[in-house]
């Protein structure tokens, strides 16, 4: 969440053709902001708590109060808080990071330094069942390339209060040609730096389009983590395991990468699911210098590329935005809830969007589909 520059190596990917987007929503209802009581915690410096919302997932239903949490990525506690009436209102944090002995043993990467679990950098929140998941970035610090054991930990919370920590996401993701190469690399560049009270001058390091987690849902017993970055010919991806094995040291994580066509040097900043089965697909751009977030539906079952649905106009949006959450779901489309990074409380905003039906499943096919990647021009491969 720092600035950087837009790495230029894959700008010239062409759009997908169905991706097209859509015509204005002129007859669905405005974006309606929602009211925050209390106030959301956060890292606070110089008195005043920055706004640094990076996620959101709730339980139950669409009609009444929802239990929800909500992940800052500068700590290493999640908020409960719950919703209703176009409200979020605060409550009880729930520490994270230090709850208990991890499954499995943080990856051995080589980030430029190493530091202590300061926060989690909790990217996504996920739910099922009562069940809340939240995800760490599984990279090396964006704005210093440090490795922090904690950014790779996943963590499950019971409705019960239980806290269960794993790090074989990242075993996950090392088992996947797509995308292993890239982990531990840097997302984007990291400016030189000047000797200070802190340490010696460092010089820059250049855009690795490296491995970064943004998004998370939870459907059919499967753990679905969205990366925004890397991004590879044109593709951005998904990558999928047993929800249940993540959290069993002896269990099979049947690992896949799904390939999506999304915008040019787009990545994943959050995933929903939908009723059906399909997924909502918050995209933005990979690196911090990019413009542009788009939700896109994605069907798992399917080889298609993923559709455009909505793109965030000036007036919509006041931040970056980083979770998304299904309110309600009719035949035509839906209403989403989209909170943001930079505002103080996320600024959480409902946006009613159009979905397509949904296709066929085709004959003979089951289980969780692999998009196609993007058709890339030779140019601007890697």
């Amino acid at each position: 969440m720092r600035t950087s520059f837009v790495g230029v190596m894959l700008l010239a990917c062409p759009l997908p053709l169905a991706a097209a987007t859509p015509s204005p929503n002129s007859k669905w209802p405005p974006v309606k902001r929602w009211e925050v009581r209390g106030h959301l915690e956060g890292e606070v410096k110089d008195g005043k708590v920055l706004g640094n919302v990076s996620g959101l997932a709730c339980t139950g239903s669409a009609v009444g109060v929802r239990q929800c949490l909500v992940i800052d990525d500068e700590l290493t506690s999640a908020q409960r808080v719950t919703i209703a009436n176009r409200t979020m209102t605060s409550g009880s944090s729930v520490e994270l990071v230090g709850a208990g002995q991890a499954i499995g043993a943080a990856p051995a990467l080589n980030c430029d330094e190493r530091k202590k679990p300061k926060d989690l950098d909790g990217e996504a929140v996920a739910e099922s069942g009562g069940t809340f998941y939240v995800i760490g970035s599984h990279g090396c610090g964006r704005s210093g390339g440090a490795f922090r054991p904690s950014s790779f930990l996943i963590v499950r919370l019971s409705p019960a209060g239980r806290v269960d920590l794993s790090y074989r996401v990242s075993e996950g993701i090392q088992a996947l040609p797509q995308v292993r190469d890239f982990f531990g690399k840097r997302l984007q560049e990291i400016a030189a730096k000047p000797a200070d009270d802190e340490g010696p001058a460092t010089p820059a390091r250049p855009d690795e389009n490296g491995l970064n987690v943004e998004g998370m849902a939870v459907s059919n017993q499967r753990l679905w983590v969205g990366l925004r970055g890397p991004v590879v010919n044109c593709t951005a991806y998904v990558v999928s395991m047993d929800a249940d094995a993540v959290f069993d040291a002896e269990g099979r994580l049947d690992s896949r990468a799904h390939a999506l066509a999304l915008d040019p040097d787009h990545g994943v900043r959050d995933l929903a699911r939908l009723a059906d089965g399909r997924m909502l697909v918050l995209s933005g751009p990979r690196t911090n210098a990019g413009a542009g977030y788009s939700i896109w539906v994605f069907d798992p079952r399917s080889a298609a590329a993923p559709t455009k649905v909505h793109t965030f106009g000036p007036n919509e949006v006041s931040g970056k935005p980083e979770g998304l959450l299904v309110l309600a779901e009719t035949p035509a489309g839906a209403s989403v809830l989209v909170v943001q990074d930079g505002p103080v409380d996320g600024d959480p905003r409902e946006i009613a969007i159009r979905i397509p039906p949904r296709a066929a499943t085709p004959a003979g096919k089951k289980g969780p589909g692999t998009a196609s990647p993007a058709a890339c021009p030779a140019a601007s491969r890697s």
